[in-house]
């Protein structure tokens, strides 16, 4: 049986990818995905995946929080949370050298 595309939006979701992301490999305006989260919502269908659930249950509230708010429109709390350790990871390596010498600026 053909899947709805509301239902294809909420599995890419799942998934992890963005709504901007959803939006361009459906080939559909981003107006159309938010459309189909909310017809999902309505319907008492959940569009975020076991894993960020169990995420969420996982930080500290103040942290589940801050992590909401850090969450631009059309990203995911993955893309946050990647860019976050892409930041330290670089930012170790800035301040270590193979010799454990800090690097001068």
């Amino acid at each position: 049986m053909k899947k709805h595309k509301y239902e294809i939006a909420v599995d890419l979701l799942r998934e992890g990818l963005s709504r901007k992301a959803v939006a361009e490999h459906m080939g559909v305006p981003l107006t159309n995905v938010e459309n189909y989260i909310g017809f999902a919502r309505r319907h008492g269908i959940s569009i975020t995946s076991a894993e960020k659930h169990e995420l969420l249950q996982r930080l500290p509230p103040e942290v589940a929080a801050w992590l909401r708010r850090q969450t631009p429109e059309g990203a995911t709390m993955g893309d946050v949370i990647c860019a976050i350790l892409n930041d330290a990871y670089h930012e170790d390596m800035e301040n270590n050298c193979p010799t454990g010498q800090k690097k001068e600026a």
